[in-house]
């Protein structure tokens, strides 16, 4: 008698020992489910998310990594040679209506943000269009920087604000200059040669 109640017994402790496990296992993959369909969620959520379009007419920007070997190697070699800073393509992207790079817009590998002032990110200063500028306030930017002729000096917008600036005049090659009116400083699109690319060239300006 006292063997057949230690078996019930045991097979009781069995049970609730095998439920308790089916309990566990149960409730670990729901779990590790929850977890495996938030990730997913998260990066459904980040590979959909609206890319920064151009400030160029809101065309497509692509990633400066999809550049040629051939076309990289150009972009280095003309920033070289205007003693700049090179920039890092992986971390660039380009307007696929105008070819212009903007460095630093990559925030992930597939996803560009920029700025529609980017002209202000990119370098401080009271930026205003080429055109803008008095005959007076010309000569003495050339004076100070002499020849201007890699930059857009003969279609530019009569309005002040890079913003504002319409696509007859930023769909010209190369694409806008803007001056800063209290320092003089440069900051202008110029043709990477031998290829379809423009690049920001910077030129550091003097106080008045």
């Amino acid at each position: 008698m006292h063997c057949a109640l230690l078996a019930q017994v045991t097979q009781l402790l069995r049970d609730e020992v095998h439920e308790s496990v089916l309990g566990y296992l149960f409730f670990g993959l729901a779990f590790l489910l929850l977890i495996l369909g938030t990730i997913f969620f998260v990066g459904w959520r980040l590979s959909h998310r609206s890319h920064s379009k151009s400030p160029f007419g809101a065309a497509e920007m692509r990633p400066g990594k999809d550049l040629t070997f051939e076309a990289m190697q150009s972009v280095h070699r003309f920033l070289l040679s205007k003693n700049k800073e090179t920039i890092d393509l992986n971390q660039a992207a380009i307007c696929q209506r105008t070819s212009r790079i903007f460095p630093h817009a990559m925030l992930s590998p597939d996803r560009v943000v920029l700025r529609r002032d980017y002209v202000r990110t990119y370098a401080s200063g009271d930026w205003v269009s080429w055109g803008s500028l008095s005959p007076e306030a010309k000569i003495m930017t050339e004076r100070l920087h002499g020849d201007l002729s890699a930059y857009q000096i003969e279609y530019s917008s009569p309005l002040a604000e890079p913003n504002q600036t319409s696509a007859e005049y930023y769909l010209r090659k190369p694409g806008p200059l803007y001056v800063d009116r209290k320092t003089f400083a440069l900051l202008g699109w110029q043709i990477v040669p031998e290829t379809d690319l423009e690049v920001l060239v910077y030129e550091e300006g003097t106080k008045k």
